[in-house]
Protein backbone atom coordinates (compact mmCIF):
# COMPACT_ATOMS: atom_id res chain seq x y z
CA UNK A 1 0.00 0.00 0.00
CA UNK A 2 3.56 2.68 0.88
CA UNK A 3 4.80 0.90 -2.64
CA UNK A 4 4.35 4.73 -4.55
CA UNK A 5 5.22 6.87 -1.06
CA UNK A 6 8.15 4.70 0.78
CA UNK A 7 10.35 2.04 0.57
CA UNK A 8 9.29 -0.19 3.53
CA UNK A 9 10.91 -2.42 5.51
CA UNK A 10 10.28 -4.34 8.96
CA UNK A 11 11.72 -6.24 11.55
CA UNK A 12 9.79 -9.44 12.51
CA UNK A 13 10.65 -10.70 16.00
CA UNK A 14 9.33 -12.71 19.06
CA UNK A 15 11.50 -11.01 21.77
CA UNK A 16 9.64 -8.58 24.28
CA UNK A 17 11.20 -5.27 24.29
CA UNK A 18 12.00 -6.48 28.02
CA UNK A 19 14.81 -8.96 26.56
CA UNK A 20 18.32 -7.94 26.86
CA UNK A 21 19.18 -8.46 23.36
CA UNK A 22 16.03 -6.78 21.91
CA UNK A 23 17.80 -3.69 21.06
CA UNK A 24 21.12 -5.35 19.79
CA UNK A 25 18.34 -7.57 17.43
CA UNK A 26 16.94 -4.16 16.42
CA UNK A 27 20.43 -2.35 15.56
CA UNK A 28 21.55 -4.09 12.04
CA UNK A 29 18.25 -2.69 10.76
CA UNK A 30 17.56 0.43 12.18
CA UNK A 31 21.56 2.01 12.51
CA UNK A 32 21.55 0.29 8.56
CA UNK A 33 19.11 2.75 6.89
CA UNK A 34 18.29 6.56 7.24
CA UNK A 35 14.33 6.24 8.15
CA UNK A 36 11.70 8.84 7.58
CA UNK A 37 9.30 7.08 10.17
CA UNK A 38 9.72 3.94 12.42
CA UNK A 39 6.31 2.31 13.02
CA UNK A 40 6.70 0.61 16.56
CA UNK A 41 5.06 -2.33 18.30
CA UNK A 42 6.13 -4.94 20.79
CA UNK A 43 3.10 -5.59 23.09
CA UNK A 44 2.12 -9.03 23.17
CA UNK A 45 5.42 -10.95 23.35
CA UNK A 46 6.95 -11.00 26.75
CA UNK A 47 3.84 -12.03 29.21
CA UNK A 48 5.69 -13.14 31.90
CA UNK A 49 7.22 -9.56 32.31
CA UNK A 50 6.29 -7.14 34.96
CA UNK A 51 3.99 -4.15 33.90
CA UNK A 52 7.36 -2.05 35.41
CA UNK A 53 9.72 -4.14 33.52
CA UNK A 54 7.73 -3.84 30.42
CA UNK A 55 7.50 0.01 30.56
CA UNK A 56 11.51 0.30 30.86
CA UNK A 57 11.87 -1.91 28.17
CA UNK A 58 9.25 -0.27 26.04
CA UNK A 59 11.08 3.29 27.23
CA UNK A 60 14.40 1.92 26.51
CA UNK A 61 13.43 0.61 23.09
CA UNK A 62 12.00 4.62 22.65
CA UNK A 63 14.96 6.20 23.49
CA UNK A 64 17.27 3.53 21.41
CA UNK A 65 15.00 4.69 18.39
CA UNK A 66 14.87 8.44 18.92
CA UNK A 67 19.02 8.72 19.07
CA UNK A 68 19.86 5.28 16.47
CA UNK A 69 17.30 7.70 13.75
CA UNK A 70 17.58 10.69 14.97
CA UNK A 71 15.39 12.22 11.55
CA UNK A 72 12.80 9.46 12.00
CA UNK A 73 9.52 10.26 13.14
CA UNK A 74 8.37 6.92 15.89
CA UNK A 75 5.07 6.32 16.02
CA UNK A 76 4.22 3.77 19.00
CA UNK A 77 1.11 1.35 18.27
CA UNK A 78 -1.32 -0.38 20.13
CA UNK A 79 -1.34 -3.93 20.12
CA UNK A 80 -4.68 -5.86 18.50
CA UNK A 81 -6.98 -7.28 21.10
CA UNK A 82 -7.25 -11.24 21.70
CA UNK A 83 -10.14 -12.68 19.70
CA UNK A 84 -13.20 -12.45 22.06
CA UNK A 85 -13.53 -15.36 24.58
CA UNK A 86 -10.41 -15.43 25.28
CA UNK A 87 -9.12 -15.46 28.75
CA UNK A 88 -9.85 -11.92 30.69
CA UNK A 89 -6.17 -12.32 32.13
CA UNK A 90 -4.95 -12.22 28.62
CA UNK A 91 -7.12 -9.38 27.21
CA UNK A 92 -6.19 -7.11 30.61
CA UNK A 93 -2.37 -7.78 29.92
CA UNK A 94 -3.03 -6.04 26.14
CA UNK A 95 -4.98 -3.33 27.70
CA UNK A 96 -2.36 -3.03 29.99
CA UNK A 97 0.54 -2.95 27.68
CA UNK A 98 -1.21 -0.86 25.54
CA UNK A 99 -2.12 2.61 28.50
CA UNK A 100 1.62 1.83 29.45
CA UNK A 101 2.71 2.07 25.82
CA UNK A 102 -0.07 5.47 25.38
CA UNK A 103 1.97 7.16 28.43
CA UNK A 104 5.26 6.76 27.14
CA UNK A 105 4.22 7.81 23.67
CA UNK A 106 2.40 11.31 25.76
CA UNK A 107 5.35 11.78 27.56
CA UNK A 108 7.71 11.70 25.02
CA UNK A 109 5.68 13.57 22.59
CA UNK A 110 5.05 10.70 20.39
CA UNK A 111 1.73 9.93 18.34
CA UNK A 112 -0.01 7.10 18.74
CA UNK A 113 -1.25 4.23 16.27
CA UNK A 114 -4.22 2.42 17.34
CA UNK A 115 -4.86 -1.04 16.30
CA UNK A 116 -6.58 -2.39 19.71
CA UNK A 117 -10.21 -0.56 18.80
CA UNK A 118 -10.86 -1.45 15.49
CA UNK A 119 -10.26 -4.97 15.95
CA UNK A 120 -12.11 -5.29 19.18
CA UNK A 121 -15.37 -7.23 19.21
CA UNK A 122 -14.55 -8.64 15.92
CA UNK A 123 -14.21 -12.22 16.58
CA UNK A 124 -14.97 -13.19 12.73
CA UNK A 125 -12.23 -11.68 11.54
CA UNK A 126 -9.99 -13.97 14.10
CA UNK A 127 -7.87 -17.36 12.66
CA UNK A 128 -6.59 -18.25 16.25
CA UNK A 129 -7.02 -16.40 19.82
CA UNK A 130 -4.04 -13.71 18.17
CA UNK A 131 -4.16 -13.92 14.23
CA UNK A 132 -6.58 -12.51 11.67
CA UNK A 133 -7.75 -13.12 8.58
CA UNK A 134 -7.41 -11.49 5.48
CA UNK A 135 -9.83 -9.13 5.75
CA UNK A 136 -8.48 -8.11 9.44
CA UNK A 137 -5.19 -7.77 7.81
CA UNK A 138 -6.19 -5.63 4.84
CA UNK A 139 -7.96 -3.17 6.94
CA UNK A 140 -4.94 -2.79 9.58
CA UNK A 141 -2.13 -2.70 6.70
CA UNK A 142 -5.08 0.77 5.37
CA UNK A 143 -4.61 2.14 8.85
CA UNK A 144 -0.85 2.06 8.90
CA UNK A 145 -0.64 3.25 5.46
CA UNK A 146 -2.52 6.02 5.96
CA UNK A 147 -0.65 6.63 9.73
CA UNK A 148 2.78 6.23 7.30
CA UNK A 149 1.52 8.75 4.62
CA UNK A 150 0.42 11.24 7.33
CA UNK A 151 3.35 11.53 8.89
CA UNK A 152 5.62 11.48 5.28
CA UNK A 153 3.08 14.65 4.46
CA UNK A 154 1.45 12.36 1.51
Amino acid sequence: LLAKDAAVARLTTSRSVCDPLFIAEMRPVVEGYRWAVIHFNNGIHGAAYTDDEYREGYRKALEYLRKAAPGAKVVCVLSTPPRPGSPAKTRDLIAGRNEIVRQLAKAMGLPVNDLFSPMDGHGEWYRDMFHFKAPAIARQAEQVAQTVRGLLGK
